[in-house]
Protein backbone atom coordinates (compact mmCIF):
# COMPACT_ATOMS: atom_id res chain seq x y z
CA UNK A 1 0.00 0.00 0.00
CA UNK A 2 1.25 3.47 -0.84
CA UNK A 3 -0.15 6.98 -0.27
CA UNK A 4 -1.66 6.67 -3.76
CA UNK A 5 -3.36 3.37 -2.89
CA UNK A 6 -2.64 -0.34 -3.26
CA UNK A 7 0.07 -1.64 -5.55
CA UNK A 8 -1.08 -3.97 -8.34
CA UNK A 9 -0.87 -7.70 -7.65
CA UNK A 10 1.52 -9.43 -10.03
CA UNK A 11 3.16 -12.73 -10.92
CA UNK A 12 5.61 -13.47 -13.72
CA UNK A 13 2.63 -14.36 -15.98
CA UNK A 14 -0.16 -11.98 -14.89
CA UNK A 15 -0.55 -8.39 -13.68
CA UNK A 16 -3.67 -6.75 -12.24
CA UNK A 17 -4.07 -3.45 -14.08
CA UNK A 18 -7.39 -2.32 -12.61
CA UNK A 19 -9.86 -3.32 -9.91
CA UNK A 20 -12.60 -1.00 -8.76
CA UNK A 21 -16.19 0.12 -8.83
CA UNK A 22 -17.62 2.96 -10.87
CA UNK A 23 -20.97 4.69 -11.25
CA UNK A 24 -22.53 5.68 -14.53
CA UNK A 25 -26.00 6.16 -16.02
CA UNK A 26 -27.83 2.92 -16.80
CA UNK A 27 -27.73 2.08 -20.50
CA UNK A 28 -31.48 2.46 -21.17
CA UNK A 29 -32.28 4.85 -18.30
CA UNK A 30 -30.02 7.91 -18.23
CA UNK A 31 -31.47 9.14 -14.90
CA UNK A 32 -30.83 5.77 -13.22
CA UNK A 33 -27.31 5.30 -11.80
CA UNK A 34 -25.68 1.90 -11.88
CA UNK A 35 -22.65 0.78 -9.88
CA UNK A 36 -20.50 -1.99 -11.34
CA UNK A 37 -17.09 -3.44 -10.63
CA UNK A 38 -14.51 -3.47 -13.41
CA UNK A 39 -11.29 -5.43 -13.67
CA UNK A 40 -8.33 -5.62 -16.04
CA UNK A 41 -5.41 -8.04 -16.25
CA UNK A 42 -2.32 -8.11 -18.41
CA UNK A 43 -1.51 -11.59 -19.64
CA UNK A 44 2.27 -11.46 -20.00
CA UNK A 45 2.57 -14.66 -22.03
CA UNK A 46 -0.06 -13.42 -24.53
CA UNK A 47 -2.32 -16.50 -24.53
CA UNK A 48 -5.87 -16.29 -23.17
CA UNK A 49 -6.46 -18.31 -20.02
CA UNK A 50 -9.22 -20.93 -19.87
CA UNK A 51 -11.06 -19.08 -17.11
CA UNK A 52 -10.92 -15.96 -14.96
CA UNK A 53 -12.93 -15.66 -11.74
CA UNK A 54 -12.93 -12.51 -9.61
CA UNK A 55 -14.41 -12.63 -6.12
CA UNK A 56 -14.78 -10.19 -3.26
CA UNK A 57 -13.19 -11.94 -0.27
CA UNK A 58 -13.00 -9.03 2.20
CA UNK A 59 -14.82 -7.51 4.04
CA UNK A 60 -17.42 -10.20 3.34
CA UNK A 61 -17.15 -13.41 5.34
CA UNK A 62 -18.13 -15.57 2.37
CA UNK A 63 -16.57 -14.98 -1.05
CA UNK A 64 -18.90 -13.21 -3.50
CA UNK A 65 -18.36 -13.90 -7.20
CA UNK A 66 -18.18 -10.64 -9.16
CA UNK A 67 -17.03 -12.05 -12.51
CA UNK A 68 -16.83 -15.63 -13.79
CA UNK A 69 -15.52 -15.60 -17.34
CA UNK A 70 -15.32 -19.14 -18.69
CA UNK A 71 -14.30 -17.99 -22.18
CA UNK A 72 -11.91 -15.08 -21.68
CA UNK A 73 -11.05 -13.05 -24.77
CA UNK A 74 -7.92 -10.92 -24.92
CA UNK A 75 -7.59 -7.51 -26.50
CA UNK A 76 -3.91 -7.64 -27.31
CA UNK A 77 -2.51 -8.90 -24.01
CA UNK A 78 -5.35 -7.50 -21.86
CA UNK A 79 -8.37 -9.16 -20.32
CA UNK A 80 -11.26 -7.01 -19.08
CA UNK A 81 -14.30 -8.05 -17.08
CA UNK A 82 -17.11 -6.36 -15.22
CA UNK A 83 -19.80 -7.30 -12.76
CA UNK A 84 -23.49 -6.80 -13.25
CA UNK A 85 -24.56 -3.31 -12.28
CA UNK A 86 -26.73 -2.51 -9.27
CA UNK A 87 -28.77 0.53 -8.33
CA UNK A 88 -26.46 2.11 -5.72
CA UNK A 89 -28.61 2.53 -2.62
CA UNK A 90 -27.79 2.16 1.08
CA UNK A 91 -29.31 -1.34 0.89
CA UNK A 92 -27.42 -2.57 -2.21
CA UNK A 93 -24.11 -0.69 -1.80
CA UNK A 94 -23.92 0.18 1.89
CA UNK A 95 -20.16 0.80 1.74
CA UNK A 96 -20.70 3.85 -0.52
CA UNK A 97 -22.86 5.47 2.17
CA UNK A 98 -20.82 4.38 5.22
CA UNK A 99 -18.56 6.83 7.04
CA UNK A 100 -14.80 6.69 6.55
CA UNK A 101 -12.66 4.69 4.16
CA UNK A 102 -13.58 1.25 2.84
CA UNK A 103 -11.13 -1.48 1.91
CA UNK A 104 -11.99 -4.50 -0.21
CA UNK A 105 -9.84 -7.45 -1.19
CA UNK A 106 -10.67 -9.20 -4.45
CA UNK A 107 -9.29 -12.57 -5.45
CA UNK A 108 -8.44 -13.27 -9.07
CA UNK A 109 -8.32 -16.98 -9.90
CA UNK A 110 -6.78 -17.37 -13.35
CA UNK A 111 -6.77 -20.81 -14.91
CA UNK A 112 -4.17 -21.01 -17.69
CA UNK A 113 -4.42 -23.42 -20.62
CA UNK A 114 -1.80 -25.60 -18.92
CA UNK A 115 -1.10 -26.00 -15.25
CA UNK A 116 -3.05 -25.20 -12.12
CA UNK A 117 -4.88 -22.02 -11.18
CA UNK A 118 -2.96 -18.86 -10.32
CA UNK A 119 -4.40 -16.78 -7.49
CA UNK A 120 -3.81 -13.07 -7.00
CA UNK A 121 -5.20 -10.97 -4.14
CA UNK A 122 -5.79 -7.30 -4.93
CA UNK A 123 -6.68 -4.70 -2.28
CA UNK A 124 -9.10 -1.97 -3.39
CA UNK A 125 -9.23 1.15 -1.23
CA UNK A 126 -11.85 3.91 -1.26
CA UNK A 127 -11.12 6.98 0.84
CA UNK A 128 -13.96 8.90 2.49
CA UNK A 129 -13.35 11.67 -0.07
CA UNK A 130 -13.63 9.27 -3.02
CA UNK A 131 -16.84 7.81 -1.61
CA UNK A 132 -18.21 11.36 -1.35
CA UNK A 133 -17.47 11.86 -5.05
CA UNK A 134 -19.28 8.60 -5.85
CA UNK A 135 -22.33 9.76 -3.86
CA UNK A 136 -22.28 13.10 -5.71
CA UNK A 137 -22.15 11.27 -9.03
CA UNK A 138 -25.14 9.17 -7.99
CA UNK A 139 -27.08 12.34 -7.11
CA UNK A 140 -26.10 14.06 -10.35
CA UNK A 141 -27.24 11.12 -12.46
CA UNK A 142 -30.55 11.00 -10.57
CA UNK A 143 -30.95 14.74 -11.20
CA UNK A 144 -30.87 15.80 -7.55
CA UNK A 145 -27.17 16.44 -7.09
Amino acid sequence: MTDAGPLPAETRDFNVEAAGASVQPAFFAPKQPTLAWGFALTIKKGKAPKRVVVEEVFPTEVATVLVDDSKPVLQGTSWNGSSAGVDPTPASASWVFAEGATIFVVRFTITPEKGGPVILYQPVWYSAETKGLIRRSIGTIRGNG
